[in-house]
């Protein structure tokens, strides 16, 4: 890949990083539930399953350290799983297991929906939009 590619991925997780902080500034928290890095966790869920549906339709002549830029930098540093290990074990320490247990499920299972819609949805565009006939 090169050095070229290195700072790409390296500008795409900056990017993504500042992103997910914004959100954790902006959103913060509602009783005890951290709303920035669980927007951030499950916006980035559903853009990766998008992306990787519409990347082979879209992206063929796109270089690969575009694409790593797009998927391990900004989404990479948009969704971080430091991140929400670190909310779950500030919710297991200070409003308990039940709370971070409800927090890690939902956002687990939400990331997992989203990136299944993303993914599903994307390829409905792609076939309705380029439909043979």
């Amino acid at each position: 890949m090169g050095w070229r590619g290195v700072l790409l991925i390296a500008a795409g997780g900056a990017v993504g990083t500042l992103l997910r902080y914004a959100l954790e500034i902006g959103l913060g928290n509602a009783n005890s539930f951290p709303v920035g890095i669980f927007v951030a966790n499950l916006a980035g869920a559903f853009a990766i399953g998008a992306f990787f549906a519409l990347l082979p339709r879209f992206a063929t002549g796109v270089q690969p350290a575009i694409r790593m830029a797009v998927s391990t930098g900004f989404l990479g540093g948009l969704t971080t799983l430091s991140a929400l290990a670190l909310a779950l074990a500030i919710q297991v320490t200070k409003y308990g297991a039940g709370t971070a247990l409800i927090y890690g499920a939902s956002t687990v299972g939400g990331g997992l929906l989203l990136a299944y819609a993303g993914n599903t949805g994307a390829r409905i565009l792609i076939k309705r939009t380029y439909r043979t006939g």
